[in-house]
């Protein structure tokens, strides 16, 4: 568990975040569904939903090269945008962390 515990602190925030994607949102059929997942995921522990926040946070406040945001909504998440733009996909992974802040309060 250590080991694996170092592996996800050295992860950057792009790897975290995709990896967030493809566990938690690619089989969801809507974010209610990515909603319950957090909440229960909230009921044993935080420190991953914590560590998620934080990548998905880092993400939105770093500059990204044209296209990744939409790379991560669509490919990793398997999401389909309405509009396949960085800002549509800022706005779907800001809703994202709406969902980890708010499954983080409702365990506090």
């Amino acid at each position: 568990m250590r080991h694996r515990a170092e592996q996800l602190a050295r992860q950057s925030p792009i790897e975290a975040v995709r990896s967030l994607l493809r566990g938690q949102v690619a089989d969801a059929s809507s974010l209610d569904e990515v909603r319950g997942g957090f909440r229960l995921m909230a009921k044993s522990t935080v420190r991953g939903l914590r560590r998620d926040l934080a990548a998905v946070e880092a993400v939105l406040s770093e500059p990204t090269r044209p296209g990744e945001l939409v790379e991560l909504v669509e490919w990793d998440a398997n999401w389909v945008l309405d509009e396949p733009t960085d800002a549509a996909a800022a706005a779907f992974l800001s809703q994202l962390a709406d969902l980890l802040r708010e499954a983080i309060e409702e365990a506090a």
